[in-house]
């Protein structure tokens, strides 16, 4: 702290993410700015490529089951291989069209749900879906450290500090 400056206590809606930020900064503990949570891989600080995008996206098809597994299995094998880690879930911008905006997905790479605006997403997701609402984001990756990375179109990854 510099002279002069007071520390000041947080209320509201924002303490949590104040008391994380500040526990951060005093363990050495950072993410980029967009994250919250804890360590990522040193790979996730590589840009995401537009076959991973296309991959994602194509879960909003109705595939076949066959399909579905081997688009699985290539999106998991391109985490594990390209970033060193795989998320626990996702939240990206819906390609269904109105009412829909967004979904959340799982580790099985299935659609848990379809959002409407009005809908209620459940934590950690709803963090992620506030980035996604911005409309900076198509894709943000939510990671079983608490750890939210957003993805923006071009797929270059803010990673300060990682």
């Amino acid at each position: 702290m510099e002279f002069g400056q007071r520390l000041r206590r947080v209320l509201g809606p924002f303490a949590r993410e104040a008391e994380t930020r500040a526990t951060a900064a005093r363990t050495g503990n950072t993410a980029a700015p967009g994250t919250t949570g804890g360590q990522l891989a040193a790979g996730l600080a590589r840009p995401r490529h537009a076959g991973l995008f296309e991959a994602l996206h194509r879960l909003d098809a109705g595939l076949s089951r066959e399909a579905l597994s081997e688009l699985t299995d290539w999106i998991r094998e391109e985490y594990q291989n390209e970033y060193g880690d795989f998320p626990v879930g996702w939240v990206a911008v819906c390609g269904l069209g109105p009412p829909y905006v967004d979904h959340r997905l799982d580790l099985t790479m299935a659609i848990l749900q379809h959002y409407t605006p009005a809908d209620v997403v459940p934590e950690p997701y709803a963090r992620a879906r506030m980035m996604i609402r911005t409309g900076a984001y198509p894709l943000v990756e939510v990671y079983a450290s608490g750890a939210l990375v957003p993805v923006p179109p071009d797929g270059v990854v803010y990673t300060r500090g990682m």
